[in-house]
């Protein structure tokens, strides 16, 4: 059977958190799901732990970067290693929802970009601290056809904060045909947003977006690795140059940059 959602890992010594990712596919995968995992040269035990992984799922492709790329290129590493059809991006301390990829499935085929929402759990994975945080102020279910230029910006409008514009990998299944026929934006490479910029491109191109709507995956809160590497103060810059990211893309079409920028200063 061929693969039809490639579920693509981004990793870098997350070994203490990635068995329960991978755990959390494993125990409801079908054949038409594989696991892609881009070890971004780990120095901690990750190449070992998916290799145990391995013997228990065969579905397990794992690739490991000779040197750190840093976390754009990985990002689009680990798409371009996918097969599948469709790729979910999932961040390697993050955990898919029971019932998941049942419910995701059969979505797939209509769009070119999905976004789902989250359920923010704590630290250890083991309370729930908000049941369903939801990025967009439309039903479940909505689609947005970015040809028409009124559903573009009706996307931007709906916006509820930066979610909303894909900062969050782990609410994200693209096309991956679609994702892979975009340029590098090398001005970007640096800026930890390069997938919400490749989003950005695919909806410049003319993309069908569908917000789900749904609480599909568990956001582990308290592990920002972005915090570890660089600081609280230089994480909030980091948000901030957000409406950059947008402005590049959408270079014709100031007003979309614009209420990205409103989102970022609140």
């Amino acid at each position: 059977m061929s693969i039809k959602l490639s579920i693509c890992i981004p990793t870098y010594n997350r070994a203490t958190f990635l068995g329960e990712a991978l755990d959390s596919v494993i125990r409801q995968a079908t054949d038409e799901v594989e696991i892609v995992v881009s070890d971004n040269a780990s120095t901690d035990h990750t190449e070992a732990l998916v290799r145990e992984y391995q013997e228990r799922f065969p579905r397990i492709r794992y690739h490991k970067n000779p040197e750190n790329l840093g976390a754009d290129r990985n990002f689009l590493k680990v798409v371009e290693l996918g097969e599948g059809e469709y790729c979910w991006l999932l961040g390697s301390d993050d955990a898919l929802a029971e019932g998941a990829i049942a419910a995701m499935l059969p979505l797939l085929g209509d769009a070119d970009v999905y976004l789902m929402d989250r359920t923010n759990m704590s630290f250890a994975m083991d309370q729930t601290l908000v049941a369903h945080e939801r990025f967009l102020g439309a039903a479940p279910g909505t689609t947005y056809d970015c040809r028409n230029v009124i559903e573009l910006r009706n996307y931007f409008r709906d916006a509820l904060h930066i979610g909303s514009f894909f900062s969050y990998i782990s609410a994200l299944v693209v096309r991956r045909r679609a994702w892979q026929a975009q340029p590098v934006i090398d001005e970007l490479i640096g800026s930890a947003w390069i997938h919400a910029a490749r989003i950005f491109q695919m909806m410049q191109a003319g993309a069908r977006v569908h917000y789900i709507g749904r609480p599909l995956v568990l956001n582990r809160t308290g592990n920002d690795s972005f915090h570890a590497a660089v600081g609280f103060t230089r994480r909030r810059l980091i948000d901030l140059d957000y409406p950059r990211v947008a402005r590049t893309v959408f270079v014709d079409r100031p007003e979309l940059a614009n209420e990205v920028t409103k989102i970022c200063l609140l």
